[in-house]
């Protein structure tokens, strides 16, 4: 589930704050949580998430997409992080839970349409077919001898020499 990378991401902001209030600067209050498999991530996406969770006054904010979360497209306040723990040691893995325990500003994505058009921020790049199909719909070059190979019925591509 999402909630390691989230508990391990606060974990670090908190000992980033400790050598902040060390040095007398100011903690940091916000996190953006994404995965690594998005390139199409642009600024105005977590800023805008950032401005409806302080508008609200909220733990977190989360973009929904029918019934779906997209906690790794959310930003959280360092508040979540002891919720985090507690249904981490509860072997809860479900990141919605989170979301159900906090006050959470709950963003229907067709609201980010204006800043994401396409919801690009939310396409994640899982196989070489899924990279190759972003670089064409981008027009962009595909790079010389990558995945030269042939295509197998999972959309995985082997590596050209």
């Amino acid at each position: 589930g999402a909630q390691a990378p989230l508990i391990a991401g606060f974990q670090a902001l908190d000992a980033w704050n400790r050598q902040q209030a060390e040095k007398g600067q100011p903690a940091v209050e916000l996190a953006f949580a994404s995965s690594c498999d998005v390139p199409l991530l642009g600024p105005q996406w977590p800023q805008t998430i950032a401005q409806r969770l302080r508008a609200a006054d909220a733990d977190a904010a989360v973009p929904v997409e029918s019934r779906f979360h997209h906690p790794l497209a959310a930003v959280y306040s360092r508040t979540t992080l002891p919720v985090l723990q507690r249904l981490s040691d509860q072997d809860e893995l479900r990141p919605r839970k989170l979301f159900d325990l906090v006050n959470t500003v709950r963003i229907p994505v067709e609201e980010l349409r204006d800043i994401d058009p396409e919801l690009n921020t939310l396409t994640n790049l899982n196989t070489p077919a899924d990279y190759l199909r972003t670089l064409e719909r981008e027009g962009l070059a595909r790079p010389d001898g990558i995945f030269a190979g042939e295509s197998h019925a999972d959309g995985d591509l082997t590596a050209g020499a």
